[in-house]
């Protein structure tokens, strides 16, 4: 048994002397490639299960659509929080503090179980009326029975987030992969042998989910309080203090803020599409989304690494190192980008075809709604390269602690390009074609904003060195 604890404590201690002083090319491909592959199984999850989804029908898939948007707002205080915790926990595991690793990690994960608890309960009882308020394709009692599951799998999906944000904080990258790929496969699994075989609908496809993110909850518990883990719980060291929780809570909150109010202007977008275009164009931009969507989530897996690194490094007092984490991610992302614009460009057409035909449809508005699709991903594929260099540039706030920047980032994608030019669209073009106009535009627009406020940040923290970017304050340059 101390055997093992050993060998478990040499590996973490070899995986952050990597981190700290391993050729950096290498230390971000090999820490992302783990992040990547999932990304890239999941993308086929996603295509997998929005295919049986697509089997119960065009509105009914367009409320999956709606909800799943709610939920991602829902969920954004989780994100906000784990990235906190990513940039604490991996500065204080950089400068081997690993008490303060331990409480600031414990402290991320009780404070998160507290909000998601109370987020539920806040949608359990407003979830009809907030449907209602939105204009959600629908609110029988099928839509309202999948919201309330899909409200509780958002709470553990946020638990779930610390849990593995605090892995990647060490760089533990192989395990968050074998226990998203774990619950990716449950998830899917359990969605085509409820929908597919025993012909069931909305209520057990969300179902499916609730049950796979449960088991990486449960995991994520024992591992938390296991004794070989370096950031183990431990309830003599829990500290519920206000100069451990103001960190967490002074770089998670505008994280959460700006994950929140973008996911609501999405939510906003999502409204506005189904009033202005039907629910069939929001459902069809929902699918080029996906199709999409993982092309862009690959090059994003650099980001969460990228904020480890830079954390890690700063906590080591390694500002040049950290720096160039950030060029290091950019080359990485672009390649990636170009690679699945490719892919993206020879497939699209195959992708759609493997989509079933909803027999609702008439020929001539199932002809319609797939052309829908193909507008929507001819403009959407070039988001898989602003959309990634995004990320890259918000892994890089976060792990800096310029999270107000990452805030911006997210009001100017929605509020500043998406929502207003939706709306002067509208009036002046009035096609569902101008929704691909919008995307591409908001994203493309934001990607600008990201590298003009990252340059200004380059040349403040290359003049003044660490300054504010250290837990213990201001210090001299290095």
């Amino acid at each position: 048994m101390e055997t093992t604890k050993v060998i478990k404590e040499t590996r973490s201690e070899k995986r952050r002397r990597f981190i700290l002083n391993g050729n950096l090319w290498k230390v971000m491909l090999g820490l992302t490639v783990p992040l990547a592959i999932f990304t890239i199984f999941n993308y086929a999850g996603d295509l997998f299960e929005m295919y049986i989804a697509s089997f119960i029908g065009t509105k009914e898939f367009s409320s999956v659509i709606f909800i799943d948007q709610i939920r991602q707002t829902i969920s954004a205080f989780g994100t906000g929080i784990a990235a906190a915790g990513i940039v604490l926990v991996g500065r204080h595991y950089g400068a081997g503090r690993h008490k303060e690793a331990r409480q600031s990690a414990g402290n991320a994960f009780v404070l998160t179980l507290i909000v998601s608890i109370t987020a539920l309960l806040v949608m359990l009882v407003f979830g009809k009326f907030l449907l209602t308020a939105l204009n959600a394709p629908s609110t029988d009692a099928a839509t309202m029975g999948y919201f309330n599951i899909q409200m509780l799998s958002t709470s553990l999906i946020a638990i779930n987030t610390v849990f593995l944000g605090l892995e990647k904080s060490k760089g533990n990258t192989t395990f968050v992969l074998v226990i998203n790929a774990v619950g990716m496969v449950i998830r899917v699994g359990l969605a085509a042998l409820f929908v597919l075989v025993f012909k069931k609908g909305m209520f057990e496809m969300a179902l499916a989910t609730l049950i796979a993110q449960g088991i990486i909850t449960i995991t994520g518990i024992v591992f938390m309080l296991n004794k070989r883990n370096p950031l183990q719980i431990k309830i003599k060291e829990f500290r519920f203090r206000k100069d451990l929780i103001l960190p967490i809570l002074s770089i998670g909150l505008p994280i959460f803020a700006g994950r929140f109010i973008f996911n609501v202007g999405k939510v906003i977008v999502n409204s506005l599409s189904i009033t202005y275009y039907g629910a069939a164009a929001m459902a069809a931009l929902g699918i080029a989304l996906k199709v999409v969507g993982g092309a862009a989530q690959v090059g994003s897996s650099f980001e969460e690494t990228e904020t480890a690194v830079i954390s890690q490094n700063i906590g080591n007092k390694n500002l040049k190192r950290a720096v160039k984490s950030v060029w290091v991610a950019i080359t990485y992302v672009s390649i990636t980008a170009f690679i699945s614009i490719s892919i993206i460009i020879l497939l699209q057409n195959r992708i759609i075809q493997i989509l079933p035909q909803d027999k609702s449809l008439s020929p001539a508005e199932l002809e319609t709604y797939f052309d829908m699709v193909r507008v929507f991903i001819k403009w959407e594929k070039y988001s898989a390269f602003s959309s990634a260099m995004i990320a890259v540039f918000s892994g890089a706030f976060n792990g800096f602690r310029k999270t107000r920047f990452t805030f911006l980032l997210n009001v100017f994608r929605l509020y500043v390009f998406r929502i207003p030019l939706l709306l002067i669209f509208k009036a002046t073009i009035n096609s569902y074609e101008t929704l691909g106009y919008v995307m591409f535009i908001s994203n493309l627009g934001t990607f600008l904003v990201a590298a003009t406020l990252y340059l200004f940040q380059y040349c403040s923290i290359k003049k003044y060195g660490y300054g504010e970017l250290t837990l213990e304050g201001p210090t001299q340059n290095h």
